[in-house]
């Protein structure tokens, strides 16, 4: 459940100008657990960093196809 927090966290910040704004100035993870947990959304630390990394290397490992031009 507490993975699912962490995207609950991230999907609010979306729509929500100010936390999004709250979650970029943060200096850490234990300030980001502050936050969350002001509005509701409880984690750990290590879950925080896991769902970070997920994300990230969902982006990284999205094929990339190449146009035309960089074909030949």
């Amino acid at each position: 459940m507490s993975r699912e927090s962490v995207l609950a966290l991230i999907k609010a910040s979306e729509t929500d100008q100010a936390l999004k704004a709250q979650l970029e100035s943060a200096e850490g993870p234990a300030t980001v657990l502050e936050i969350a947990a002001s509005k509701g959304y409880n984690f750990t630390e290590e879950e925080l960093l896991a769902v970070m990394q997920e994300q990230q290397l969902g982006f990284a490992e999205a094929p990339v196809e190449l146009s035309e031009n960089a074909k030949a």
